[in-house]
């Protein structure tokens, strides 16, 4: 199943400009024992498994001061926009910064967080795993087809 959900973060993008990067190990200021911790090694504070996207996005977003549940086992990406909305937690189509942004393609779904909204019509964006390898990734993509949970 890892297989085919990279294959689809892939096919997500499509046709579209978009360059993903190259993973780097323990980027984007993500805790040190996680980072450098095998794949899926720990449990986070928020029931999510370590150097997935979840994670990662989880501890952004708790590293700005705002609350994020814990997911009781209802924490694959494509899972965020209605266990959010259990406690609260508003989604939508459109882009903030600061925003978890969901692709629902796949079995797991991929998750990003929102680094920055640009004028033409692209975000900025950094995860983890998008390729199914347990790393961290910077880049700028389209920001239509997501959904956008506001944190």
């Amino acid at each position: 199943m890892r297989e085919e959900q990279a294959a689809a973060n892939r096919r997500a993008l499509g046709g579209s400009n978009v360059s993903i990067p190259g993973g780097v190990p323990g980027g984007g200021g993500y805790p040190g024992a996680w980072a450098s911790a095998p794949l899926d090694a720990y449990v986070d504070p928020w029931g999510l498994y370590t150097r997935e996207c979840v994670s990662y996005v989880a501890w952004k977003i708790h590293s700005t001061g705002r609350y994020v549940p814990h997911f009781g086992g209802a924490g694959n990406a494509n899972q965020w926009p209605s266990t959010a909305a259990r406690h609260g937690i508003s989604s939508g189509s459109t882009p903030k910064a600061g925003a978890a942004a969901v692709m629902n393609i796949g079995y797991y779904g991929h998750v990003m967080y929102v680094e920055s909204v640009n004028g033409d019509g692209t975000i900025t964006v950094s995860d983890y795993n998008f390729a199914w390898d347990g790393l961290y990734r910077h880049y700028t993509r389209s920001a239509s087809g997501l959904t956008y949970v506001y944190f």
